[in-house]
């Protein structure tokens, strides 16, 4: 796959592609034309880095995970990193929601206030 088609196809500029094999995050051939090809395990590698950026890896952790991804034996080290992570999501969802139930909070006073108004211009 072309560094355009792969660009399309998980939504990424073509520096912020070329910024991950900057990285050392993806070691990418080049065609016979000397065009950047990516094959299907580079794609699957590209996959994984962006939920791991997603999810606030830092560049050095994600070049810890796949280095561990080279050795063997290492799963446990890399669950404990997803761990971590998995862990900090699920305290800002918590926190999040705390928001949302504040919010949902205001709204339904706002809402009561304003019935309230419009019912006492009726009576």
């Amino acid at each position: 796959m072309t560094i355009t088609e792969t660009c399309k196809r998980y939504i990424i500029s073509e520096s912020e592609l070329n910024n991950y094999e900057t990285n050392g995050f993806l070691t990418v051939k080049l065609s016979a034309k000397g065009e950047k090809e990516y094959c299907e395990e580079d794609l699957k590698r590209l996959g994984l880095i962006k939920v791991l950026i997603e999810v606030g890896f830092t560049v050095g952790e994600i070049k810890k995970y796949l280095k561990l991804t080279k050795e063997l034996n290492k799963d446990d080290e890399q669950i404990r990193m997803l761990k971590i992570h998995r862990r900090k999501l699920l305290t800002d969802i918590r926190s999040k929601q705390k928001l949302l139930d504040q919010l949902d909070f205001i709204i339904r006073e706002k809402n009561t206030q304003t019935l309230n108004l419009n019912l006492g211009g009726i009576l």
